[in-house]
């Protein structure tokens, strides 16, 4: 079965993997070769390179949906940026109680910086904004490029790591008799933490500790809303129509990454679809192209990717039960769209 046939018919496709094996690029030539097709398409990346932003037409954009022009067929491309702050935000408006705690909160300068610090924000925003748009009902297919990260299956715990910190017991005990009146700091320290807190407080201060307190109270509010959508989107990532796409670069170490990320995926019953290699081999050694016999630079270069075709096809005999699929380097960089369109078209016939 082809790449296109094992994914036409899913309504997510999550691209993951680790950073820096051209996941995003990818992302986006599924997003071409699926609009190609006749689909109303969504892909939504984190941090793209400059040059790719200016290829999906995203400069200035930080939320919105942009259609992307020129793409042939009777589908249609949008892409987006998602942007952790902005994403947070709209989530505060949305599920806090009234205005008053959603100025409190953006007013919090802990907030401010630990919005997009925070472990697993940008993958809970993430994951939110893939859930916004999937309830929207607007596309036939949505493309989520996954954040960045060292290990692939960070992405899959990071929005539970969101939940714990704001965590009922965890916020209540920093949050504490604040609504009473009088000396915040004195109000926000239980006898139980007092020791704890007295000493943070010398070292940062007591303003500090009123920000942080103010933060969690503030938190407190939007803390069932934060486990509700958390749980919504898990729910999401394990329907048989969300499809997870694993992008890896062909060198031993991230082939083994790969592949226990693919059965991490399975034994946590998500559905697995394809393990793409990027880069697998330049463009000229997969056209043939002949190569003079004094050229001695070539003729190393195509013995080693000799070499390095019989590892690959080892590597998918024995995963045979796993779709594999190997993805060229281009001979030139990838600048404008019309770069991307002509990956897409090799997606295409892959």
């Amino acid at each position: 079965m082809s790449l296109v046939e094992l994914l036409e018919n899913s309504k997510v496709i999550v691209s993951a993997g680790t950073g820096g094996v051209g996941k995003t690029t990818v992302s986006a030539a599924l997003g071409v070769t699926l609009a190609r097709r006749g689909k109303k398409v969504l892909v939504l990346t984190i941090d793209p390179a400059k040059r790719l932003i200016q290829a999906l037409g995203l400069e200035g954009s930080a939320y919105e949906a942009i259609e992307v022009q020129g793409i042939e067929g009777l589908g249609q491309l949008k892409a987006s940026m998602i942007d952790a702050k902005s994403i947070f935000d709209r989530f505060v408006e949305k599920f806090a109680p009234n205005s008053e705690v959603v100025e409190r909160l953006k007013d919090n300068r802990l907030y401010q910086q630990l919005v997009t610090a925070l472990t697993g924000s940008q993958e809970f925003t993430s994951m939110d904004r893939l859930l916004s748009e999937f309830e929207s009902g607007e596309y036939d297919i949505i493309v989520l490029d996954t954040p960045p990260t060292q290990n692939a299956v960070d992405f899959l715990k990071a929005p539970q790591r969101i939940v714990q910190l704001f965590d009922e017991r965890i916020t209540k005990w920093f949050a504490q008799g604040t609504q009473k009146k009088g000396h915040l700091l004195s109000k926000i320290i239980s006898r139980g933490t007092h020791t704890a807190l007295a000493a943070l407080e010398k070292v940062t201060g007591a303003e500090f500790i009123g920000e942080l307190s103010d933060f969690f109270e503030q938190m407190s509010f939007l803390q069932k809303s934060v486990r509700e959508r958390s749980q919504k989107v898990q729910a999401l990532l394990a329907e048989s129509h969300t499809t997870f796409v694993v992008v890896a670069s062909p060198d031993s170490e991230k082939l083994t990454e790969a592949t226990q990320f693919v059965q991490s995926l399975k034994d946590k019953g998500f559905h697995f679809r394809a393990l793409l290699l990027n880069r697998a081999y330049p463009e000229w050694y997969q056209s043939g192209e002949k190569i003079e016999a004094d050229n001695e630079f070539f003729k190393s270069a195509h013995t080693y990717y000799d070499q390095q075709f019989q590892k690959l096809k080892k590597f998918k005999d024995n995963h045979g039960s796993m779709s594999i699929f190997s993805l060229p380097e281009s001979d030139e960089p990838l600048i404008g769209l019309k770069d991307i369109v002509k990956l897409s078209k090799v997606v295409e016939e892959l």
